[in-house]
């Protein structure tokens, strides 16, 4: 504890030293600090005397050399003065008389200006007169297109001259009259060349029209012309084309279809297509008509004229023979009555009712045909009362069990349609070719026919039938086959 006390004691008296000192140090610092300022604001003083009287004596040949330059350009600066004002008197005296020149200038210069306000004033009067007559002209013209087929024949070419009327207007609004009259003018003639190329096609078109239309009228006299021709030549008295109605009408239509092989019904399709197309123009009139966005274009028309000339030449390729094979299905019909009658009486053949039929127009040979659905669409199921059939088949057998199979088949050439008999004997034992040339000369006789005209085929062989060029033949052959097969 002692020894702690003690090192308080010393620790106390150095701290009292310390503080001493520090006192002594500030004070030392203060009084350097002083003297200091003192030496320097004395240093000041010398200064700041040595530079005053410096500067007078400075001062004092500054403006001594001052007075003797100033003496020696007084004289010289004098003369210069004198000669600018001599030379500014003479400047003035000029801009003076400029002055005035310009003045007498600017005077004419503002009559000029005001004369040509004037003209101005009426040269833009004059050209606001012009520049609205020619956009009236092009407003005439513009209305006069605008009532023509122009989407029909030049689509889109009259939108242009709307915008450049347009365009010329705002030009008008704005002061610029020449512009404005520059595209009015433009516009009159693109309108006058767009009415001449509207009436060109407009010109073509209707000739066109005409010609279709008549070409419709024509074919469809001939197929009422033709209607009037069936009913005289298989009712036997004379009918103009006129007289034909009702069901009358209607059997001659079924009848006449069938017998062209469909031809009369597609060109009935096509003409009433026509027909309605001409009447839909023609009640509209024909510049409204073509306005409408699905009336016929010229290539359309052009198209069903051509359409038309190949119906027209189709039509007289069936016209030809039609009545032929209407005369042959006749002719076979009466062929057949004929030939039975014969075998039973003359031979004493039994006709096999069962298995002797005509061949009828199969479904399939129905739509190849391309009639029916035109026939059933035009007369509903009644359209089959037409007499379908196309070749007849009759079956005959003697007391020996031996048939006798006599097929009366059309053939048709390029101009005619003729009947071909075909026979064929199917022994039940051996051949017997004597008894073979007894039915062949029977068959003659019984449709009184000479032997050896070519139009009666004696075969022995079915598979010769299927190589014939004519269709009917060879399905003649695939039904004898079939039937000696079974």
């Amino acid at each position: 504890m002692d020894e702690i006390r003690r090192l308080e004691i010393e620790l106390r008296e150095l701290q009292d030293t310390l503080e001493r000192q520090r006192a002594e140090a500030a004070r030392m610092r203060r009084e350097l600090s002083e003297e200091n300022r003192q030496k320097l604001s004395e240093y000041e003083k010398q200064m700041r005397g040595e530079l005053k009287a410096h500067d007078r004596e400075t001062q004092k040949e500054y403006e001594r050399r001052l007075r003797e330059y100033q003496r020696s350009v007084r004289k010289e600066m004098q003369d210069k003065i004198l000669k600018m004002d001599l030379d500014y008197q003479r400047l003035l005296m000029s801009t003076n008389r400029k002055e005035k020149e310009w003045q007498e200038k600017t005077g004419q210069l503002e009559a000029l200006i005001e004369e040509l306000k004037q003209d101005t004033t009426g040269r833009q009067q004059e050209n606001d007169s012009e520049a609205k007559k020619y956009m009236a002209q092009a407003f005439s013209q513009f209305h006069e297109v605008e009532e023509k087929p122009h989407e029909k024949f030049c689509p889109g070419r009259l939108a242009s001259f709307e915008e450049a009327i347009d365009q010329a207007q705002s030009l008008c609004r704005g002061g610029l009259y020449e512009a404005a009259i520059a595209v009015a003018i433009s516009a009159c003639s693109g309108l006058g060349r767009l009415g001449v190329d509207i009436e060109e096609s407009f010109g073509e078109w209707t000739g066109q029209f005409e010609l279709f239309r008549s070409r419709t009228e024509f074919l469809q006299k001939r197929l009422d012309d033709e209607l009037a021709g069936w009913i005289t030549y298989v009712q036997e008295f004379i009918l103009r084309p006129e007289q034909l109605s009702g069901e009358m009408r209607i059997d001659a239509e079924r009848n006449v279809d069938y017998w062209t092989g469909g031809v009369y019904g597609r060109i009935k399709k096509l003409l009433e297509t026509c027909e309605e197309e001409i009447q839909r123009a023609q009640g509209a009139g024909i510049t409204r008509y073509l306005k409408r966005e699905n009336s016929l274009s010229l290539e359309e028309l052009k198209e069903n004229c051509a359409a038309l000339e190949e119906a027209e030449y189709e039509w007289e390729q069936a016209e030809k023979k039609y009545l032929f094979r209407y005369k042959a299905s006749c002719e076979r019909v009466n062929w057949g009555e004929l030939m039975i009658d014969y075998m039973e009486d003359e031979l004493n053949l039994t006709w096999l009712e069962e298995e002797s039929h005509f061949r009828e127009v199969s479904e399939e040979a129905g739509r190849a045909l391309e009639y029916e659905a035109y026939m059933r669409y035009k007369y509903g199921e009644d359209f089959e009362r037409v007499d379908t059939r196309e070749w007849l088949e009759l079956v005959f057998v003697n007391s020996m069990e031996t048939k006798i199979f006599v097929y009366l088949v059309p053939d048709e050439t390029e101009d005619n349609v003729i009947n071909r008999v075909v026979i064929y004997v199917d022994y039940p034992g051996a051949v017997n070719e004597e008894y073979s040339r007894q039915i062949y000369r029977h068959v003659c006789e019984s449709i009184r026919m000479e032997e050896g005209d070519g139009r009666i085929d004696f075969v022995t062989d079915a598979q010769w039938l299927q190589t014939s060029e004519n269709a009917l033949l060879r399905e003649t052959g695939r039904s004898l086959e079939s039937k000696l097969t079974r």
